[in-house]
């Protein structure tokens, strides 16, 4: 239905305009008529209104139709003023707002007139619910996408933006020399198995906040989670050391705050190595997990699991290529799990507290 509001004088012969409208031969237009600006701004709070038209020598008709297009609301909708002289008053018109005008003693020209205003309006109400349904599907859009964003590492949603814009479907594998930083809670499941899940939860996520913050500060990236473990990956060696041992401090504090609270401490162990990886798609078409495989990972694991509570061990690799200087009386030697010969290693969390 479209309405079309008539704020006009009793001068104006409103009769005459309605004959006149009525020759527009529209069924589904319906003209609702008011006497006065004030009572046709109220109709526009209350009604869908298509097009208005206003006798512009009506008291406060000038100063409404420019409030009436200064209004983000009412920009769009078509206003027809209703003038009785030309001159100035043409020009005032279009400076004020209005979108035509019709010369009061040519009246058989407002059906003409009223037509492509009608049907611009009409479009921009199409146009104007197909943006909104593009508006609420980019709405819907970002926050899957940064839903999503905050359940992948962020290496591969950077790499899969990249693709994206190449409009390409696959990430190739690639070999890469990266610092495995593997992490994991002391008996944890011996201190979970008495708690509410929730309690778990709150427990899990009060020392993750502290990881993962540390190590994207410091340039690195969270594989994954394996329950109560992380795998976090760096291209600098240092870099994962001072995140690891910013980690170790700040959850050296939390502990105290748990003490003071009675509540038993959390205490991670760290292990640390530096190797070639794989970056590799594994899984089916339906779904892909791009992972880390190779003996890089192992390792880390494998220090991580022969570091002392609330340590870092780190490998003689990392030590290299992060090139600290750690005096040769620090280092010991142990046998790793499917290593043929003794690793030299470091336990470095009390070296480097005070320097990082």
């Amino acid at each position: 239905m479209k309405n079309i509001l008539v704020i006009a004088s009793i001068l104006l012969e409103k009769k005459n305009i309605l004959k006149f409208l009525t020759d527009i031969e529209d069924s589904e237009v319906e003209i609702i008529q008011k006497a006065s600006v004030n009572e046709g701004e109220e109709i526009l709070f209350q009604t869908n209104i298509s097009l208005i038209i206003i006798e512009w020598s009506l008291e406060g008709a000038v100063e409404f139709t420019y409030n009436l297009k200064s209004d983000e609301m009412f920009r769009l909708l078509p206003v027809l003023a209703i003038i009785t002289a030309e001159g100035s008053k043409i020009k005032e018109v279009f400076l004020k707002g209005a979108d035509n005008y019709v010369l009061i003693n040519h009246m058989d020209y407002l059906p003409l007139v009223v037509k492509p205003l009608l049907t611009t309006n009409m479009i921009n109400d199409e146009l104007m619910q197909k943006t909104s349904i593009l508006q609420e599907q980019a709405i819907h859009d970002f926050i899957l996408l940064d839903l999503i964003k905050k359940y992948i590492p962020l290496t591969i949603w950077d790499m899969a933006n990249d693709f994206a814009y190449q409009q390409r479907m696959h990430m190739p594998e690639a070999e890469l020399e990266l610092t495995i930083a593997f992490g994991d809670i002391k008996e944890f499941t011996r201190m979970s198995q008495h708690l509410p899940p929730m309690d778990v939860i709150r427990n899990l996520n009060s020392v993750f906040e502290i990881v993962s913050r540390i190590i994207y500060k410091h340039n690195g990236d969270i594989d994954k989670y394996i329950g109560d473990a992380f795998l976090a990956v760096f291209e600098k060696p240092l870099d994962a050391i001072i995140a690891m041992v910013r980690v170790q401090k700040e959850i050296e504090t939390l502990n105290l705050n748990r003490s003071s609270e009675d509540k038993e401490a959390i205490l991670f162990r760290i292990g640390i190595h530096t190797g070639p990886i794989i970056r590799g798609n594994v899984g089916g078409d339906q779904r892909f997990d791009n992972t880390l495989i190779g003996d890089t990972v192992n390792t880390a694991s494998r220090l991580e699991s022969l570091s002392k509570p609330g340590d870092i061990l780190i490998s003689e690799t990392t030590r290299k290529k992060a090139e600290l200087d750690i005096h040769p009386e620090k280092q010991f030697k142990v046998k790793l799990k499917g290593k043929d010969s003794e690793e030299i290693v470091y336990q470095v969390f009390d070296l480097l507290k005070d320097t990082y």
